[in-house]
């Protein structure tokens, strides 16, 4: 998908629907689990004085203690910068990645306003027995691919050093998640060749 022109976000949100492993693995080794059925969750609802939220990814934690985590998923053809400089040698984030910041910031800020703890129940209401907490929950953006940069030490320093002093979300792009995941597989594979000897 990472070839192919005109690839949405709708499309990628199906991919990693089925995927979601990916994120479990590939987002700095934090095992993760997705919270409900779907990947995509609503995480407040909305109000007569305030819009709801939603997440394209609602996970939690695989650990004694589970925390949510949650993701903001863009397209891979997104620019991680603006076409023109801002200064010489100066190069701004484009609109679209520092819009998708704020989108995830304030998303991850109501949904942690609301709860603090929550016991988890399947899709028909039955307890899991899972707890989960939203304490500054973690927050992911993947947007874009690093090959726009290639090619230009300036735009390759301007935009790791706004990625780097942003708190959250932590910003990867598709090429970074796909890479990873590409080495996880070939790792689980060397394995399974290894065991079937």
């Amino acid at each position: 998908m990472l070839k192919e022109d005109g690839i949405s976000e709708p499309d990628w949100q199906a991919f990693f629907e089925l995927n979601p492993w990916i994120f479990g693995h590939g987002l700095n080794y934090v095992f993760l689990d997705k919270v409900s059925m779907k990947l995509e969750a609503r995480t407040t609802g909305a109000a007569f004085d305030r819009p709801g939220k939603r997440a394209d990814g609602l996970m939690r934690t695989r650990a004694e203690v589970s925390q949510y985590v949650l993701v903001e998923i863009k397209k891979n053809s997104t620019d991680l910068l603006h076409r023109a400089t801002y200064r010489p040698g100066c190069w701004r984030v484009s609109d679209e990645v520092s819009g998708a910041v704020t989108q995830t910031q304030k998303t991850a800020f109501e949904f942690a306003r609301d709860r603090f703890r929550d016991n988890l129940k399947d899709e028909i209401g039955n307890s899991t027995g899972a707890v989960a907490y939203a304490i500054q929950p973690r927050s992911f953006l993947v947007v874009g691919n690093l090959a726009q940069l290639g090619g230009n030490d300036d735009k390759v320093a301007c935009f790791e050093l706004y990625r780097r002093n942003i708190h959250t979300p932590e910003i990867l792009t598709f090429d970074e998640l796909y890479y990873r995941a590409a080495c996880i597989v070939e790792n689980i594979s060397n394995d399974i060749y290894r065991l079937a000897k």
